[in-house]
């Protein structure tokens, strides 16, 4: 009978057996390995010990343990040389938690000594090493007990055995068998997670394909030309994306003539020298693809094109075939109308509703995971920030600021929200910090940037109504905004000095950086003791705790500071002006009673855009 991967019975059998065998060395020697238990390692998640996981990615399954380490099942066919496991028990992790797992390597078969490490190869094969090592070696190697996983005769079998790692070749990390690329890109494929999808589900992994880079510069993937495989057709794939793990690096492609093709001419992805990168192929699945089966090849090497040496791999590539069953998933369809219709906003403006529409979900309640929203305005992307995403009025998920590519993504999976059956209302609210005379408008572009995972089924669903784009939202020219400091205590001040501070202000720019050419300054005397109500000497301005303007003297009338271009304040940012004076006046008496209020005003359209000029 099957054994399974590893459980904590076994583990503990085996631990009693190696600590015996520490005080027997010699004779165990002869027959395989001894082993010195290790302190655990911190336990960084607490999954339960066996549980199967994935990562975004959807495509490498691990196995975990209690002590904080994650096992990759090699491929399918491993996978189903354990009967207790199903593909169906598989847990999907966001990648803090898959991260909070260290990766082994480590492996033995159940009820016996030999320890041995599994190197995934460049070529999609893989090779056992036995650790033909002491011990103390074993420790000294950087290696833990805690990590050393049990597997069944059969899957030692599977792997050919390569050469022994002993204490002169061995890494001083938890896993010393990563694979050395040959010379340009090797390409492996590695099988998805799951032999089944559903009809009408969306983004459902294909596959993967690794991409190793063993040139001693970046490798820029230009082009890649997918080949369909299985019982089906063109249209059974309504959409079919790459992605890096969750992040989507392509629009949606369509199947014609058999085949689907990326290209990007300033790179589909890079691979660093000396590191790989998995690429993930997810599509679509046409509703009326019930009973077909499909998959993914790269045909030959001439399907990547980059600028690499060379472009290795045994090809055809081929991720693996999975069948497509038919079943009643959950429906969501985006609304025909946002709400959010084309008009005119002023810069400044906070907590605005840049997308709004309503998810009407049908058949049972959907689980939302992810949104991806596209901003396909002309703002800069810094000029829109504090996003927020809500359902029916409550935010869910972090506030996020658009990125370089101009989306905001809201990665929920690690806490999806439920949307029941009816209509619920799905709103992208935020601040408009720049942008004055430019537009602004966010869109769901794909149905991938939608995900909506069905409650029964547990697979994504394909949403309707996309894309789905708000009206094109044109931000006004400028604007300051100019407010008391509220951090500013001048209720009371000293009599007879010089350069006090009698007010202060905020200055905030919205919608472009803006010029304060003038700004008038006036003052209410009253009660001063010498009589003279009506003078203060040196009175000047700061920005920031620094002169602008020249300094005057206050006789009674307003007085007009002329500040060129010294006062120039940059979209989204906030300069503290302050008005100063001396409290003695211009006959040089000292001022000791009385009450003082100063008044800070601008002639009219004094305030420039320095974009919109």
């Amino acid at each position: 009978m099957d054994k399974p991967l590893i459980t904590r019975k076994i583990r503990a059998k085996l631990e009693k057996v190696f600590a015996i065998g520490l005080a027997m060395t010699t004779l165990v020697w002869l027959s395989g390995f001894a082993v010195a238990l290790a302190p655990q390692v911190a336990n960084a998640a607490s999954l339960p010990d066996g549980t199967l996981i994935r990562g975004p990615d959807g495509i490498k399954v691990y196995v975990v343990n209690a002590e904080g380490y994650k096992r990759h099942i090699f491929n399918p066919a491993v996978f189903n040389m354990y009967q207790n496991l199903s593909w169906n028990n598989i847990q999907s992790v966001d990648q803090a938690t898959l991260d909070s797992y260290t990766t082994s390597d480590l492996y033995r078969v159940a009820g016996t000594a030999p320890v041995y490490s599994v190197t995934e190869n460049a070529d999609g094969t893989a090779t056992k090493h036995w650790l033909n090592m002491t011990a103390s070696d074993f420790v000294s190697c950087g290696y833990n007990w805690n990590q050393v996983f049990t597997v069944n005769q059969q899957e030692a079998n599977y792997y050919p055995t390569g050469s022994d790692l002993t204490s002169t070749n061995c890494s001083s990390t938890t896993t010393p068998t990563t694979p050395t690329a040959q010379a340009g890109l090797t390409v492996t494929a590695a099988a998805p997670s799951s032999t089944a999808v559903v009809a009408g589900q969306a983004a459902a992994a294909l596959g993967s394909y690794t991409f190793a880079n063993g040139d001693s510069s970046t490798d820029t993937v230009t082009q890649v030309v997918l080949t369909r495989t299985g019982l089906s057709a063109d249209t059974s794939l309504d959409n079919v994306y790459l992605y890096n793990g969750n992040t989507r690096i392509t629009d949606a492609a369509n199947v014609s003539n058999g085949t689907v093709t990326f290209s990007n001419t300033s790179g589909l992805f890079t691979v660093a020298p000396n590191s790989s990168t998995t690429i993930t192929v997810k599509a679509d699945v046409d509703a009326a693809a019930g009973g077909q089966s499909v998959g993914v090849e790269l045909a030959s090497a001439t399907a990547v094109t980059s600028n690499a040496t060379a472009v290795n791999g045994t090809f055809p590539l081929a991720s693996g075939v999975v069948s497509i069953a038919t079943g009643t998933l959950a429906t969501v369809a985006v609304g025909a109308n946002n709400s959010v219709a084309a008009s005119n906003v002023n810069a400044g403006t906070t907590n605005y509703t840049f997308w709004g529409d309503t998810l009407t979900v049908g058949q049972r309640p959907v689980k939302l995971s992810y949104v991806r929203f596209q901003e396909i305005g002309s703002v800069a992307t810094t000029d829109i920030q504090s996003l927020g995403l809500y359902v029916n009025g409550t935010q869910v998920g972090s506030t996020a600021n658009v990125g370089t590519d101009g989306s905001v993504v809201f990665d929920l999976s690690s806490s999806p929200v439920t949307l029941n059956t009816g209509a619920s209302t799905l709103t992208l609210q935020g601040n408009i910090i720049g942008g004055s005379n430019r537009s602004v408008s966010f869109s769901i572009e794909n149905a991938a940037d939608l995900q909506v995972v069905d409650s029964n089924y547990n697979v994504a669903v394909l949403p309707t109504g996309i894309p789905a784009a708000s009206g094109l939202q044109t931000i006004n020219a400028g604007q300051v905004v100019v407010n008391l400091d509220p951090s500013f205590n001048g209720t009371t001040i000293t009599g007879g000095t010089s350069n006090t501070e009698i007010a202060q202000y905020t200055f905030t720019a919205y919608g472009e950086a803006m010029k304060i050419s003038s700004l008038n300054v006036n003052f209410t005397a009253n009660g001063f003791n010498n009589g003279t109500n009506g003078h203060l000497a040196n009175v000047h301005l700061t920005v920031n705790g620094g002169q602008i303007g020249t300094t005057q003297n206050w006789t009674g009338a307003a007085l007009t500071f002329q500040l060129g271009s010294s006062l120039v304040i940059p979209a989204g940012t906030t300069d503290t002006i302050g008005v100063y004076a001396d409290t003695i006046d211009t006959a040089g008496t000292d001022i000791t009673a009385g009450t003082l209020q100063a008044t800070l005003s601008g002639a009219a359209n004094n305030a420039q855009g320095q974009s919109s000029l």
